[in-house]
């Protein structure tokens, strides 16, 4: 009896059972369905080479290029079919290929060697040590990450000639302490100034107190590149420096895992300077500095596009069309301008428009640009005129770079130590006069 319900019921539950395993067989049916599809739409987008888009000198800020290349590439890969290879720069610096570590040690203990000398009341052999150490600070300005050992350096060699009797050589080194440092090395040193060294150093901040009249402008071929002078870190390029005094300046342009630029310039009153530093030496080869150093001067000619050219045939990963491009800010607009070319090394213009800050109207601002890349695959394109503008009509300048003033020691008496002054006032003197 038992044996004929179990039958039974088995014989019932067969039809559900199998009405499930169809409804699930179809489901997986459908995803698998779904899957080839999704898989076959990215095997139908087209590889794009894009080298990255590069902003006119002094026209608009780097984050606003990177944040319109976005939604340039989701709209050529929404509207347009291409998938984006963007070109990726290498040649980056190796682990431990910045010296400016092994440099500032060596540096910082050779300055103490000196003031320990003069600390023996050795002044000669004090100047003797610490000249050379001024020597190499200012050949290497693009290794220098910190403004302690330069000032202490400046410092050393001003005592050293005040106590040798130089009182003119000496005036020179303090010169550019007061107008080079801001008096935070006083905090570090455990050197004793004398009173004269303390009286020279306040007679002139008041001297230099009105020379002022020195403009500094540096920009970078990178964003968010640190800018150093003197040591000193003021901020990221793009930045103007004002209120500077004339002189040798020590300047560098520091970013993270590429060659830093330096320069030791020799400013003159009422100068107006403007730098440009390359923090992508040693990047690629020399072709394609100079070709992103043309786009950002607002010109394209023919060893632009042979470098690009090149660029797609080696880096282009089977993409047989590949687009350049400038922007540059023209008021409340982003103006765009891009070039498309193909591995023949023709080239054809394929949009000039502008769109808002919001980038809402990007685009409308792409339109086109799908057909004009079908037209360069289909025809080949055209010769590129040498010399051609990107951006025609582009006002130059319409973007300011950040403005800093320089603060040294001149400008907050409290940054020479009057304690130490005092110390120095009221320690018992040597047996010699000038020394004390």
């Amino acid at each position: 009896m038992r044996i004929i319900v179990i039958t039974t019921l088995l014989t019932i539950g067969v039809p559900a059972y199998a009405e499930r395993d169809a409804e699930l067989d179809a489901l997986l049916g459908e995803a698998e369905a779904t899957t080839q599809d999704e898989k076959s739409a990215k095997k139908a987008l087209e590889p794009l080479f894009v080298i990255p888009f590069q902003p006119i000198w002094n026209s608009v800020e780097p984050d606003v290029v990177e944040e319109a290349f976005k939604h340039i590439a989701e709209v050529l890969k929404e509207d347009a079919g291409f998938e984006v290879r963007l070109f990726r720069q290498k040649g980056r610096l190796a682990r431990g290929a910045d010296p400016s570590a092994r440099v500032a040690k060596k540096y910082y203990k050779e300055m103490a060697y000196a003031e320990t000398l003069l600390k023996l009341k050795k002044p000669g052999q004090a100047l003797r040590a610490v000249k050379p150490v001024l020597r190499k600070m200012w050949q290497n300005a693009r290794h220098i990450r910190g403004s302690d050992t330069y000032c202490r350096c400046l410092a050393v060699a001003g005592e050293a000639q005040l106590r040798m009797g130089k009182k003119k050589a000496a005036r020179v080194h303090v010169d550019e302490l007061v107008t080079r440092c801001d008096g935070a090395f006083l905090n570090t040193t455990n050197l004793t100034y004398s009173a004269r060294f303390n009286d020279m150093v306040k007679g002139r901040s008041a001297a230099l107190e009105e020379d002022r009249s020195v403009r500094l402008t540096i920009h970078a071929d990178l964003p968010k590149a640190q800018i150093l002078l003197n040591g000193r870190r003021l901020g990221e390029a793009p930045l103007t420096i004002t209120d500077l005094p004339k002189g040798r300046h020590l300047i560098g342009v520091v970013k993270k895992d590429h060659r830093a630029w330096g320069a030791t310039p020799e400013l003159k009153p009422g100068q107006s300077l403007e730098l440009r530093a390359t923090v992508t030496r040693g990047l690629e080869n020399k072709g394609l500095r100079a070709m992103f150093g043309t786009l950002r001067d607002n010109r394209i000619d023919r060893e632009v596009m042979r470098q690009a050219t090149q660029m797609l045939r080696k880096r282009g990963a089977g993409a047989k069309l590949g687009v350049l491009g400038v922007l540059g800010r023209d008021g409340q607009k982003i103006r765009m301008t891009l070039f498309g070319f193909n591995r023949q090394g023709r080239t054809l213009r394929l949009k000039q428009a502008d769109f808002g800050q919001d980038f809402l109207t990007v685009n409308l601002a792409m339109m086109g640009v799908a057909q004009k890349l079908a037209e360069l695959k289909a025809s080949g394109g055209r010769s590129l005129v040498a010399g051609e503008p990107l951006i025609s009509g582009l006002r130059k300048g319409s973007w300011t770079p950040k403005e800093r003033r320089w603060v040294s020691m001149r400008d907050d008496r409290r940054a020479i130590s009057q304690q130490a002054a005092a110390e120095a006032a009221n320690r018992p003197r040597g047996p010699l006069d000038r020394r004390k």
